[in-house]
């Protein structure tokens, strides 16, 4: 099953017109003359998203005017070109066909309302500005004109190939239900060029980057050289998925042709389902997987289930091959083999929502077979047979899993019954894809096939019929809650909470504490606080769509850099405050695509440094103590931070003077405007990501940390609260004035003495805490007003130990946070206020930025 790209179209239209206001209110202080150097990297920010998501979504027209937009802003920004009326003129036109575009794609869901030859000169005009010619831009044109199609192939080849033999020209028919057949043309097209001596093709591969969709009557045409042989090459051709037929012929010099005696071939034509690779030992089984894993690999994520569907029919080849291998413990192998096509079944049903989780599963099976292949010995290793023990229990948990969140099938239950065997369901899922069966149903073909009787279909539909029951008796009703009601019910539930707070305060002050009114209060409190609680759990989502997201762009980018890249992705169940999880979807997509473009190194220099050709990037979730942890890890060459140095040092960005350490070299990639990059990509390398992650990240009141491993890899973790709503504050009186400490970062609380201080220098720098001696932290530095200190808190962050010296500790309690103004931004320690009980603010400390700011004092 294809990803539905038009699933995304809501959220995509919501989050542009989100990037429209940004850019509007920044072309409006270009107009007043009122705009900053601030202001112009706002807009090519929102030009490079702008650019990006259009491309993931396909709505090519629009990604090439902000793509041009963003290359403009990018010479405006680096002072290689000024503002100047023209400029912004045309800018207020790019702008208002945008917005066109946006209009139409949110009626039509196309680009078609607003005219090509508009967009055109509009991007004319700001090439102009640019000094770069144009060279007849198209857009959607068509792919070639069908007057003298192969006239420009006659011609290169009389003038540049007269000499050369071996010259093969081929019509490659896909099939014409396929929803995928200007993919399937580009890939062939990709992969033969990077195979083969590629010549030409219709349509050629620029048509596929300027954006055109279509291919003319579902064919291509393609021109090349090569050594192998007219039916290795027919083989080849027809093994990409989809493929209907194939015509090739080699190309006489002397008397040239594009014609093909099509009876003639029609009756040799290789068709992939006709002839399938004969497995007669491991060699070739081995051939065989490594075509299948190539497949798999070089496919977008939404390409992929398509592409499964045909794999199918392989697997159970290769299941044929391993049961009619004579050794006594091959059985783990069919039985890995038959579970995985259970899996895959359930995987379909479920509309392939567990798509990595199989692939990994798949590419694990392969690896065994493959050290079988090198050593058949390893069938008696006791480990070996452990490991393959294990991965049959893994997908077994998987299955168990589906089947839990599944109805039962017609097969299963027939297989419970022991009615048909594993062999049987492959026999009959083989023949469900036949001429002969197509629409029919499992039961049904079974019955033709006399594999089982009337009475068996019946009796495991009554089975099924009284599951559905139970299952549906289980399920409760539902009902949806627009987000915007939600928010609104949080809102008020916020502003609830600080009335009852206050209340209890005055109540107590005129009232005993064990008066009953009090107790009410108490009772009050609690119930509102479930109730806001359970309010908050409505606005949370699971990570799936955003990484299902993530995973989409991703491939994208891979495809775009002709990189082989597995990305494995887990702990998409994990929920998060669906608020955060909008804003953290930029950020990760700007790390996915860094480590697929900066990270990942090229297939020759993996191979030199002796890594596997497939790079590998773990993208992982998980939730502890009230924060969301997202790691990205990959396997490529990581930061070299003498590259890192040279190049701050280049930008003026650091102290030349200053003495680094290497963990702060390599987090350098987080200034401003800093890029390693030598030459921009449209996937990463610009200086726009780095520093606008960090910061979109810390205003999520978030942390990022890098691990890095120089040719080795590098592993970047998000700390993200799960929800921005609420927190569990300490309420600390310092210096007479109350604050208030995230209870997650306390990690003791004692009364100070005199003699509990180490003094260095004359000054209570340090305090004894049994056999610990813990820096303490100046409140003289940060904090103003009287007070005495009489109490330590002991702060822990990240295993390091602080002490912060307070008059008192007042409460603890769930507290509502609130925003600052930006009147606060330059007190990196502050994160937020709340309302207490008495009716004033308390500011919500920092405590991670108090730590380095510490340091520092």
């Amino acid at each position: 099953m294809e990803i539905d790209l038009s699933e995304y179209l809501d959220e995509f239209i919501k989050e542009i017109k989100n990037l429209f206001e940004i850019f509007e209110t920044d072309l409006e202080l270009l107009q007043s003359g009122e705009y900053t150097d601030d202001t112009i990297n706002e807009i090519f920010r929102a030009a490079h998203s702008i650019k990006g998501m259009s491309a993931t979504m396909e709505f090519y027209n629009l990604e090439k005017l902000t793509h041009k937009v963003e290359d403009l802003f990018d010479k405006i920004r680096s002072k290689e070109l000024n503002i100047n009326d023209k400029i912004i003129q045309t800018l207020v036109v790019s702008y208002n066909i945008m917005s066109s575009l946006v209009e139409s794609i949110e009626i039509s869901a196309t680009e078609d309302d607003v005219d090509e030859e508009i967009i055109l000169d509009c991007i004319s005009k700001i090439n102009k500005f640019m000094g770069i010619e144009d060279k007849n831009i198209k857009i959607n044109s068509s792919t070639e004109n069908k007057i003298d199609k192969f006239e420009n192939f006659r011609t290169i080849l009389k003038e540049e190939y007269k000499e050369q033999k071996n010259i093969f020209f081929t019509k490659i028919i896909i099939n014409e239900n396929s929803p995928l057949a200007s993919a399937r043309a580009f890939m062939i097209l990709t992969s033969l060029k990077d195979k083969e001596n590629f010549i030409s093709s219709i349509p050629t591969l620029d048509t596929f980057t300027n954006g055109n969709n279509e291919i003319d009557e579902n064919s291509i045409y393609i021109l090349f050289s090569s050594n192998k042989s007219l039916d290795e090459l027919k083989k080849y051709l027809a093994n990409f998925p989809e493929v209907e037929k194939v015509f090739i012929k080699n190309i006489d010099l002397k008397n040239i042709s594009f014609d093909f005696k099509e009876k003639n071939i029609e009756q040799k034509e290789t068709h992939t389902k006709k002839n399938i690779l004969q497995l007669k030992n491991f060699s070739d089984l081995i051939k065989y997987i490594d075509e299948i894993e190539l497949t798999l690999v070089e496919q977008d994520i939404e390409k992929i289930p398509t592409i499964l569907l045909n794999l199918q029919e392989k697997l159970i080849k290769i299941h044929t091959f391993l049961a009619n291998y004579n050794h006594e413990n091959i059985f783990y192998f069919t039985d890995i083999s038959n579970n995985l096509n259970t899996m895959f079944i359930i995987l379909q049903e479920k509309e392939f929502e567990f798509i990595d989780l199989y692939l990994d599963k798949i590419f694990k099976f392969f690896n065994y077979i493959r050290k079988i292949a090198d050593d058949k010995s390893l069938l008696k290793n006791n480990i070996f047979i452990d490991n393959l023990k294990e991965l049959i229990k893994e997908i077994n948990i998987k299955i168990s899993e589906y089947k839990n969140t599944s109805e039962k099938r017609i097969g299963e239950i027939l297989q419970e019954q022991y009615k048909l065997s594993q062999d049987d369901i492959n026999d009959l899922l083989l023949k469900q894809r036949s001429k002969k069966y197509k629409g029919k149903k499992i039961g049904e073909i079974a019955i033709a096939e006399k594999k089982i009787s009337n009475q068996d279909l019946i009796h495991a539909l009554k089975i099924q019929k009284k599951s559905k029951q139970s299952k549906k008796d289980i399920i409760q009703d539902m009902i949806k809650i627009p987000a915007l009601k939600a928010d609104k019910l949080i809102d008020l539930l916020e502003e609830l909470m600080m009335i009852q707070s206050q209340i209890e305060q005055s109540a107590i002050k005129i009232l005993d504490k064990d008066s009953y009114l009090i107790k009410d209060i108490y009772k009050s409190f609690r119930i509102t606080k479930d109730i806001q609680n359970l309010s908050i759990s409505f606005r949370m989502i699971t990570l799936h769509s955003i990484f299902q997201k993530v995973s989409l762009n991703a491939h994208d980018a891979m495809r775009k850099l002709n990189k082989k890249v597995k990305l494995e992705i887990s702990g998409e169940n994990t929920t998060i405050d669906r608020i955060i999880g909008s804003k953290i979807v930029d950020p990760l997509l700007h790390l996915i695509k860094n480590s697929i473009s900066h990270g990942i190194e090229n297939k020759e220099k993996r191979i030199a440094n002796g890594k596997n050709e497939i790079g590998t990037i773990f993208l992982n979730a998980y939730s502890e103590k009230g924060y969301v942890y997202i790691n990205i890890t990959d396997d490529g060459q990581g930061i070299n931070p003498d590259k890192v140095y040279q190049k701050a040092l280049e930008k003026k960005l650091i102290d030349p003077n200053t003495k680094y350490t290497e963990y702060e070299i390599i987090n350098f990639i987080f200034l401003p405007g800093f890029s390693t990059a030598d030459k921009v990509n449209q996937i990463a390398g610009r200086g726009v990501g780095m520093d606008v992650v960090k910061t979109e990240i810390q205003k999520l009141r978030g942390k990022i940390k890098m691990t890095n491993r120089i040719g080795q890899g590098l592993s970047i973790q998000l700390r993200i609260p799960q929800n921005m709503t609420s927190l569990n504050g300490t309420i600390v009186n310092i210096k007479s004035h109350k604050y208030i400490i995230p209870s997650v970062f306390i990690k003791e609380v004692f009364k100070i003495e005199n003699e509990d201080y180490v003094y260095l220098g004359g000054r209570k720098d340090f305090i004894r805490l049994r056999d610990n001696i813990i820096p303490v932290i100046d409140s003289n530095k940060f904090f103003d007003g009287n007070g005495k200190a009489k109490i330590m808190v002991v702060l822990d962050v990240d295993g390091k130990y602080k002490a912060l010296p307070v008059d008192d500790v007042l409460d603890r309690r769930e507290i509502v946070v609130k925003p600052l103004s930006n009147d606060f931004n330059d007190i990196n320690y502050i994160l937020g206020a709340s309302i207490l009980g008495d009716g004033k603010a308390a500011l919500i400390l920092g405590i991670e930025s108090l730590f380095k700011l510490s340091e520092k004092t």
